[in-house]
C-alpha cells in the first residue's frame, strides 16, 4: 500500500511522465493519478559505435552455419534453456550460437552445454561493454528471447536496437511490441517465445538466405538510425521546451 501511495504521489506531482514502451504510456494512461501525463521516449542507441559491423557480416555460401550472436543477462527474463534446446535440435550444420554476458542462469547454461556437448554452443561469460559491437562484427544475426509472460509484451530491450545498429538481421523470440517492431520493418524474423523447433527453422532459414538476411539487416539500420542518441535528445528537448513553455 505504501509503494502504490508513492507511486500516485509521483505521478501527482509530476509535470510529465516519460516511458520507453508504447505498452508502458498505455498502462499509465489508465491510471488516475497520471492524468494523461504519459509522454512516449523509446530507448536509443549509439549508432556509430556499431559504425565497423555495420559494414556487412562476415562472407558466407548459402548452408554455411549461421553464426548467432545473444549478448544481455542470462537470466530468468531471457529462457535461455529454451535457445539450447533450440541449438540442439538445430544441430552445428544450421547454427553456432555465441552468448554473451553475465547472470543468475550462466552455471546451470554452462553445465547444459558440457553435459550434452552442444560444442557448436560457445559460451562467452562477461564481456567489456566496448566489446560487444565487435561481437557483432563476428556475426551474421542477433538473437533477442523473451519468456512467454505478459509483462514482456511491452518489452523492448535494449539489445534489440544494438542488433539492428550493427546491421544484422534480428531472430525476436517473443510477443508484443519487440516481435510487432521487427515484422513491421521487415528487419528479421519473429518466431513465438519458448519455441525451440520454431526457433531452430529461423535459424535454417537465415542460414539458406543469405541475401534476405542481408536486406533484413539494411532495414534495421534504418530502424536504429530514427532510435540515435541525436534523435533521443531532439526527443527530450522537444518534450522540456513543451513544458517550460506551458509553465
Amino acid at each position: 500500500r505504501t509503494a502504490r501511495a508513492l507511486e500516485s504521489f509521483c505521478y501527482r506531482h509530476s509535470q510529465a511522465i516519460t516511458a520507453p514502451t508504447a505498452g508502458i504510456v498505455a498502462t499509465l494512461g489508465a491510471h488516475p493519478a497520471a492524468g494523461g501525463r504519459a509522454h512516449h521516449i523509446p530507448p536509443a542507441v549509439d549508432v556509430q559505435r556499431f559504425a565497423d559491423a555495420a559494414g556487412g557480416p562476415p562472407s558466407r555460401q548459402p548452408g554455411e552455419p549461421l553464426v548467432v550472436l545473444y549478448a544481455g543477462t542470462l537470466g530468468m527474463a531471457q529462457g535461455l534453456d529454451g535457445v539450447l534446446d533450440a541449438a540442439a535440435l538445430a544441430g552445428p550444420d544450421v547454427v553456432r550460437l555465441r552468448i554473451a554476458g553475465d547472470g543468475p542462469d550462466r552455471a546451470h547454461l554452462a553445465e547444459r552445454i558440457a553435459r550434452e556437448g552442444l560444442r557448436h554452443v560457445e559460451l562467452l561469460g562477461p564481456v567489456p561493454f566496448g566489446a560487444v559491437a565487435a561481437l557483432y562484427a563476428d556475426a551474421h544475426a542477433g538473437l533477442v528471447p523473451l519468456r512467454d509472460l505478459r509483462l514482456f509484451r511491452g518489452a523492448l530491450p535494449t539489445k534489440l536496437y544494438e542488433v539492428m545498429a550493427a546491421e544484422r538481421p534480428v531472430i525476436v523470440a517473443a510477443h508484443g511490441e519487440s516481435a510487432d517492431l521487427v515484422a513491421r520493418t521487415g528487419s528479421g524474423v519473429v518466431v513465438p517465445p519458448e519455441d525451440p523447433p520454431a526457433l531452430a527453422a529461423a535459424w535454417r532459414q537465415l542460414r539458406d538466405d543469405v541475401a534476405g538476411a542481408a536486406r533484413m539487416g539494411v532495414a534495421g539500420r534504418q530502424v536504429a538510425a530514427l532510435h540515435s542518441r541525436e534523435a533521443a535528445i531532439s526527443r527530450w528537448t522537444t518534450l522540456l521546451q513543451a513544458l517550460g513553455a506551458h509553465r
